[in-house]
């Protein structure tokens, strides 16, 4: 299973992410309830907010400040969900659910570190 996170998991996650964003920018601007151009510019700076703190270099190496930046990306989707208050919301997650992948990863594997560019490091 570790080989396989190793080997696929710049592919998957980059797909999914980026995948998850133009499903959200399509679904706010179908959504009939509210600004649609103001909800979806709003929606993509939360979403590249939540990407970039789930792609912090302390969530790689399994620094403290790595676990803020995660739950501080999950609260901040977690209000954007209760904020729009529509199904097309839950993608904001899919970056979360990938910190969590490298978080659970990290532990699991002693002595090592998941690095987002598909690199193996040796944690000193």
């Amino acid at each position: 299973m570790k080989d396989l996170i190793f080997e696929y998991y710049f592919l998957v996650s980059t797909s999914f992410i980026m995948s998850g964003l133009f499903l959200l920018v399509l679904g706010m601007l179908v959504w009939p309830v509210g600004s649609r151009w103001k909800d979806s510019l709003l929606a993509v700076l939360v979403y590249i907010s939540v990407v970039a703190l789930g792609m912090s270099g302390d969530i790689k190496h399994l620094n403290p400040v790595g676990f803020v930046h995660a739950l501080t990306a999950v609260f901040i989707a977690c209000l954007a969900i209760r904020y729009y208050k529509n199904r097309v919301a839950y993608l904001f997650l899919v970056p979360c659910f990938f910190a969590g992948v490298v978080i659970l990863f990290n532990l699991f594997s002693e002595g090592r570190g998941l690095e987002l560019m598909g690199r193996w490091t040796i944690a000193s």
